[in-house]
């Protein structure tokens, strides 16, 4: 009976030991979960410092950039409003010449502008470009309907239709005619302004 005794009293001391041991164990472990959060949590820390600082780094060179460029402006805004000043001023001079020079042309200009009945010189000069823009046009268009019917032609020619070959040669001729009195009314007009001028 001692010995028996002995045995359960061992048992329950084992028992809670192993009660103890394993409280011990659990709280181990939420001991380790804490301390591996607190080391995450201070990692941040140190990554959310470090950033601070650069950040704060960076805010004071704008700051000093900022500064160094209000000083630049104060420094040149006197000589930028010097120059705007003297540009406008040199503009209004030119508008001024160019007046002067319209004038003087208008005196110039005056009996022939008179004469070909416009108000101006400038006037007519718009209406020659105008007009020679024009002439060009035409003389385009007279080439390229030549071009084409020379195509034509040629290809009446190789299928040997006489008649149409006939046809197109004076087409062509009409065309060759009409571009030929285009460009001698255009050196007529050239030599009238000529002699006017």
């Amino acid at each position: 009976k001692y010995y028996f005794n002995v045995l359960v009293a061992l048992q329950e001391k084992l028992t809670e030991e192993l009660r103890d041991a394993m409280k011990k164990s659990r709280k181990e472990s939420e001991l380790n979960t804490v301390d591996s959060q607190i080391r995450g949590l201070e990692t941040r820390l140190r990554y959310a410092r470090t950033d601070m600082e650069s950040t704060t780094k960076q805010i004071h060179a704008v700051e000093k950039e900022l500064t160094h460029l209000n000083d630049e402006m104060k420094k040149y805004g006197p000589q930028i409003e010097a120059i705007e000043k003297s540009m406008q001023t040199r503009e209004q001079q030119i508008e001024e010449i160019k007046l002067k020079m319209n004038s003087l042309e208008d005196v110039v200009f005056s009996d022939f502008c008179r004469e070909i009945g416009v108000r101006n010189i400038r006037q007519y000069e718009d209406r020659e470009l105008r007009a020679q823009e024009e002439r060009k046009q035409k003389r385009l268009e007279f080439e390229k309907q030549i071009n084409r019917i020379t195509s034509n032609l040629e290809f009446e020619k190789s299928r040997d239709t006489q008649n149409n070959v006939s046809r197109w040669e004076r087409t062509v001729n009409d065309e060759e005619e009409k571009l030929e009195t285009c460009k001698k009314q255009e050196a007529k007009q050239r030599d009238e302004i000529d002699k006017d001028l």
